[in-house]
């Protein structure tokens, strides 16, 4: 689950592809489990939903794209800024600099989001990336459609964790945790592969997690992510939520921490089904 404030809700009839926008709306994401890591294995940790934000109106059928961000800075190419304040990204000579800012008010700084301006129904993203380095900092790489079908990469600490939602409905059984020693101080490759039938999340070419859509079956129903979605890259605050907080190894200490942290993304692959 991601929590990136919403806006600009859009309804989508995936049958013949046609988009359409809506009026600025509320989607509740879905609340979280914590399970154990490198695997999937359940304990009781929750935390609060939180917002998302949907994909921005106006997107078109899928493209497939590379986009290293040393060599091609260009963002207004493929990508939509959804970030909360002016100040939160940078295109430097390391790559798209993520930046959550100290907060001037409350317990939450401002951060970067990023949607593709497109959405893709099934298909492969991957990001070669260093998430952020302090505990109650969220680095996030996902599927996000407008009806609430969700597909997760974010890193908490030293984890790499994956998780899917359907239809915004709340689940806690969805997620799973890889340790990745270094994943703040050295860029690895992330993978998320997603068909009809199965999702797969890969580290570095391995593959570390795979659901089918068989196994998502309950009471009839596949509670299986299929709508067309955006992709979405960016970096958030978990501090202001006590228990969002407590899943993110925060709230962050900002007395102790500089006034920016960041997460820097080398580059983004999308390919199409």
């Amino acid at each position: 689950m991601v929590t990136f404030n919403l806006s600009s809700l859009i309804a989508l009839c995936l049958a013949g592809a046609t988009l359409q926008g809506a009026g600025a709306a509320s989607l509740q994401a879905n609340a979280k489990r914590d399970d154990a890591a490198s695997g999937v294995s359940g304990n009781s940790t929750l935390v609060t939903p939180a917002l998302a934000k949907s994909p921005p109106s106006g997107s078109t059928s899928c493209k497939s794209f590379t986009q290293n961000f040393v060599t091609n800075p260009d963002m207004s190419q493929y990508w939509v800024d959804q970030s909360d304040a002016e100040g939160t990204w940078d295109v430097t000579s390391g790559g798209l600099e993520m930046k959550v800012l100290k907060p001037t008010s409350g317990k939450a700084g401002p951060g970067a989001t990023f949607s593709t301006k497109f959405l893709m129904q099934y298909g492969t993203v991957e990001a070669t990336l260093k998430s952020a380095p302090v505990d109650g900092i969220v680095t996030a790489f996902i599927f996000m459609s407008p009806g609430g079908d969700e597909i997760d990469y974010e890193w908490v600490s030293n984890e790499a964790q994956t998780s899917y939602f359907y239809h915004g409905v709340l689940d806690y059984s969805t997620e799973g945790k890889y340790i990745v020693a270094d994943d703040s101080s050295a860029f690895h490759n992330y993978k998320i592969s997603w068909t009809e039938e199965s999702i797969q999340w890969f580290v570095d070419g391995k593959n570390i997690r795979t659901v089918t859509k068989e196994s998502t079956l309950h009471k009839g129903v596949y509670n299986y992510p299929t709508e067309a979605s955006a992709v979405q890259i960016g970096i958030w605050d978990a501090s202001k939520v006590a228990s969002t907080a407590e899943w993110a190894h925060g709230p962050v200490n900002w007395s102790q921490e500089p006034s920016t942290i960041s997460a820097v993304v080398q580059s983004i692959t999308v390919t199409c089904p």
